[in-house]
């Protein structure tokens, strides 16, 4: 405790702000390589997720289109930048869900890119920063 009273005010100012730049800087150098280009991947689920439906998708600019067996399903892509993916919701027909249904259908679902290795993607899909839906890797294929 004596030392921290031995660093002047003004020192203590310029370390703290340094901490910060850098924390900033970092998070912005690591942000900018975070965004999923264009292309088709395919998903590959974590081990606790491993029963869930496997699918591709394809990426094209402000578009995500999704094969599922022989559907293909397209949606407007909001936010594809700062390590997350925001895909426009599907509409849904609230008349016969209950009051806790409608509440969880306004959520808007995201993903976080937690890790990045040339054409791997490790994604978080959230609900919030705290809930979690599933985890997996995004695949980029080949074309």
């Amino acid at each position: 405790m004596k030392n921290v009273n031995k660093i002047s005010p003004i020192k203590l100012i310029k370390i703290s702000l340094t901490i910060v730049f850098i924390l900033f800087f970092t998070n912005n150098l690591f942000s900018q390589d975070c965004i999923l280009p264009n292309g088709k991947y395919k998903i590959e689920f974590d081990y606790q997720f491993e029963k869930y439906p496997k699918f591709e998708f394809r990426i094209l600019t402000d578009t995500i289109i999704f094969y599922q067996n022989d559907t293909k399903i397209k949606r407007k892509i909001e936010k594809n930048f700062d390590c997350s993916l925001v895909i426009e919701k599907e509409k849904v027909d609230e008349t016969n869900l209950t009051y806790f249904q409608k509440m969880l259908n306004k959520q808007d679902l995201f993903y976080t890119f937690k890790k990045i290795n040339n054409s791997k993607f490790e994604f978080i899909y959230r609900v919030d920063l705290h809930v979690m839906i599933n985890s997996g890797k995004f695949i980029k294929l080949k074309e």
